[in-house]
């Protein structure tokens, strides 16, 4: 197919051509071709090679769901508004699917640089949801190819992390908006993930000297690896080389948000927890460990478990609100001014 300058509604900068002229398995999957020296750059083995593997242990359409429909409580539409929405770091479909079950009658970009994950999202669109309006476009999330002002909606699940410049997304994310459209992202706060951090460290000192038993040495590893990574994540300069090997790059904070928010030019830029306070160290560690092992914190020994919980009670109720590892971020553009 030759190249396209819009998709659906929506007028883009930089032609786009369907990658079924290429490999007629992604017919339907548009990109503007990028080098694959690029698309390596930013994304790992993970989202490529490995991307079936990926989706299948990441992909959780109830969680995001949940998330989806908490979003549009904060959003001033219907369910039956017709928007125009870019969905970021679209993946295996996470995102994208609970965004058809809030706004069925929404067009929406599906976007991620992995091709293979598009694809994977591609073929379950036309297996699944094909009655809603979607078109799948490999996109790196930090260099836009849309005219100004076409989205009323902008989602990124889980993607500013990823990147090298998160505010390249941010100020194109404003650029791309129609007036008194938003952009809402979900991402992890360093807040809640540092204190958790100490925890883990805190961990595997404690086993050192336990007497009542051992935590199993692969969680244990665990635990280390992830101590020394989230303190990495903590620093804002991303040039060093090794986050070239990192997927996961930041942690961010409310004033990082609400500064960037003020300097770009967002009405408003609120910040909230996804998850419940009571518990939150606990269910972050519960997370990992059925990533990783299929396992949950019962495989812990007492002494552990009784310690996070501990850490999980520590603090005042106004304090957890503000140590929540994951959070969601909604920033509202402002009308035209008249």
């Amino acid at each position: 197919m030759s190249a396209i300058q819009q998709l659906g509604h929506i007028t883009l900068e930089q032609a786009v051509h369907d990658l079924g002229s290429v490999n007629p398995d992604l017919a339907g999957i548009y990109s503007p071709q990028y080098e694959d020296k690029e698309v390596q750059r930013y994304i790992h083995k993970q989202f490529l090679d490995d991307a079936a593997h990926y989706a299948s242990n990441y992909q959780n359409n109830d969680y995001w769901l949940h998330l989806m429909q908490g979003l549009a409580q904060q959003l001033p539409w219907q369910a039956d508004s017709e928007l125009e929405v870019l969905d970021i770091g679209s993946g295996a479909g996470n995102t994208l699917f609970a965004l058809f079950q809030s706004y069925p009658q929404s067009h929406i970009i599906a976007s991620d640089l992995s091709v293979p994950l598009l694809n994977i999202l591609k073929q379950h669109y036309q297996q699944h949801h094909s009655q809603h309006h979607c078109t799948a476009l490999q996109l790196n999330a930090e260099a836009f190819i849309f005219a100004p002002e076409q989205f009323d909606l902008i989602v990124g699940g889980a993607i500013l992390h990823h990147l090298y410049h998160p505010e390249k997304t941010l100020a194109q994310s404003y650029k791309a908006l129609k007036p008194e459209g938003y952009a809402a992202f979900f991402e992890p706060f360093e807040m809640g993930y540092q204190t958790l951090s100490l925890i883990l460290r805190q961990l595997w000192e404690m086993n050192k000297q336990s007497h009542f038993g051992k935590i199993e040495r692969p969680i244990i590893q665990l635990f280390k690896r992830l101590y020394k990574e989230l303190s990495l994540r903590s620093n804002q300069d991303k040039s060093a080389r090794i986050f070239q090997k990192m997927d996961d790059k930041w942690l961010f904070s409310r004033p990082y948000f609400e500064e960037i928010g003020k300097d770009l030019g967002f009405e408003s830029v609120h910040c909230y927890s996804l998850h419940s306070t009571e518990t939150i160290f606990a269910d972050q560690i519960n997370t990992w460990l059925r990533l990783q092992f299929g396992k949950d914190l019962s495989h812990l020994p007492r002494w552990a478990r009784q310690h996070i919980q501990m850490m999980d009670k520590h603090y005042s109720a106004s304090v957890r609100a503000e140590l929540f590892t994951e959070g969601g971020v909604l920033f509202k553009k402002a009308a035209n001014k008249l």
